[in-house]
C-alpha cells in the first residue's frame, strides 16, 4: 500500500479533522499510525515530515510507552535519513535502541534491525 496524498494540504485537512474529533493522546497516536503506514509503504519522506515526527517524539518522549517511544524516534530517524542527514539519523535511531519497553513484547528482530541500520 503507497500513501498516494501529494498534496500537503490534504493531508493537512485530513490530520485537521482528525485533531479535532480526538483527544490529545489519541490524535498523536492515530498520527503515528500513520506516519508508521507511510514508512511501511516505503514513502520518501520530505522535509515536510519534520515537524510532524518531531511532535510525535516530543509527545511520546513524555506521556507514551517506551514503545511508542521507540517507534516515535525510529521514525523522526527515518526522516532525516530520507533528507540525507545522516547525524541526525544515526542519534534518532541510537536513542530509539536505548529505549525498548521490556514490560511489552517487541517484534522479534527491532532492536536488530535498529542496529544494523545505524551500524552498532
Amino acid at each position: 500500500m503507497k500513501c498516494l496524498v501529494k498534496s500537503p494540504f490534504i493531508v493537512a485537512i485530513v490530520l485537521l479533522a482528525l485533531l479535532s474529533a480526538c483527544s490529545r493522546g489519541k490524535q498523536m497516536r492515530e498520527r503515528m499510525q500513520y506516519v508508521a503506514a507511510c514508512n511501511k509503504a516505503d514513502t520518501v519522506f520530505s522535509a515536510r515530515w519534520l515537524p510532524t515526527v518531531d511532535s510525535l517524539a516530543d509527545y511520546f518522549r513524555s506521556h507514551g510507552t517506551r514503545n511508542e517511544r521507540m517507534t516515535a524516534l525510529y521514525l523522526k530517524g527515518r526522516v532525516h535519513h530520507d533528507l540525507g542527514e545522516a547525524p541526525q539519523a544515526l542519534d534518532c535511531y541510537q536513542q530509539a535502541v536505548a529505549r525498548p519497553d521490556n514490560r511489552f513484547r517487541v517484534a522479534p528482530d527491532t532492536k536488530n534491525i535498529l542496529r544494523l541500520t545505524i551500524g552498532a
